[in-house]
């Protein structure tokens, strides 16, 4: 992995990313979650305390007043959070919550299927939070910011801003009215660059992506594209390194072309990755292209986007 010319060269940090790949959900998740050590890193993360004791939240991918869908295109399939949730269940932790923005959210959460008992709302019970950078002061919920272990669920799609979406992008939606700051932050960069801060600041000790099926194409989020049957479940508790994983499965030459992948790579440097599973690339999988990238990020420039009357993606549909 090559770094940003004039950056500061660092020791290279190690990191571990598991593929699972079944037909079904819940098998593909064991096999991701086997691979990637996840039991042992969520005792690190909590620093070895007692399991039972712990608060798990965890946040995926889900749009507000999406569709619910037999191929989730857009947002985490219910199957495999839900398998999470039984699976955190059975190892002994105490709470394990699946947070969702507003009561908008949780009517989607539920109505897709996510299991209504487990269902919180980040949009409540807000603190203030200094998130550094481009974001400022901004609210943050007190479950995802006092939780004990925080966990992601990515979505595996084409993105025409980004090349790609994956875990990384998944923590936009963690933040309250996170639509008003995806107004003044929308072009790629500035994505990048938020979603790095709210990493850095707030960090999420594990991470998924579900794959198991994905959507390509060079649409918005709201029309995901082709539905590919991609069967796969990645994990690791570095989601720089899983989303460069995630690159590859889709066959890019350069995963480091996502804004949001350079972006980690320069704030952070080289990783040395441990790849397990199955990893061949996805089959037929078509991206937006190099050109139609720069026009949609010419399009979420301020002045341009408001001269062509685009609108802005909310952070919530990545």
């Amino acid at each position: 992995m090559t770094q940003k010319p004039g950056s500061t060269l660092s020791p290279a940090r190690h990191a571990l990313v598991a593929v699972g790949r079944n037909d079904q959900a819940a098998e593909a998740l064991e096999e991701a979650l086997a691979g990637s050590d996840a039991r042992e890193t969520l005792d690190e993360a909590v620093g070895g305390r007692e399991r039972s004791a712990c608060r798990v939240v965890i946040k995926p991918t889900l749009p507000p007043g999406v569709a619910r869908a037999d191929r989730p295109l857009s947002y985490a399939d219910p199957a495999l959070v839900n398998a999470l949730v039984d699976r955190l269940w059975s190892d002994g932790w105490g709470e394990v919550a699946i947070g969702v923005l507003g009561p908008e959210g949780l009517e989607t959460a539920e109505a897709v299927g996510y299991r209504a008992g487990a269902l919180i709302d980040l949009a409540v019970a807000t603190e203030r939070f200094h998130y550094g950078g481009l974001i400022g002061v901004h609210d943050v919920a007190g479950a995802w910011l006092h939780a004990d272990a925080r966990i992601v669920v990515g979505k595996a799609r084409s993105d025409r801003q980004l090349f790609y979406a994956g875990a990384m992008l998944a923590v936009l939606g963690c933040v309250p009215d996170s639509s008003e700051l995806a107004g003044r932050f929308a072009p790629p960069y500035e994505i990048a660059v938020c979603a790095a801060e709210i990493l850095a600041k707030l960090p999420v000790a594990f991470g998924l992506v579900d794959a198991l099926w994905s959507a390509d194409g060079c649409g918005p989020p709201s029309r995901p594209g082709t539905a590919r049957r991609t069967r796969s479940v990645i994990a690791s508790s570095d989601l720089f390194a899983l989303d460069w994983v995630l690159g590859e499965l889709l066959g890019l030459d350069g995963p480091e072309l996502s804004p949001v992948v350079a972006e980690a790579l320069y704030r952070h440097g080289a990783v040395e990755l441990t790849r397990r599973g199955d990893l061949g690339s996805f089959e037929g999988w078509e991206g937006p292209g190099d050109i139609r990238v720069v026009l949609a990020s010419l399009g979420a420039g301020r002045w341009w986007g408001g001269l062509g009357g685009a609108k802005e993606v909310p952070w919530t549909a990545r």
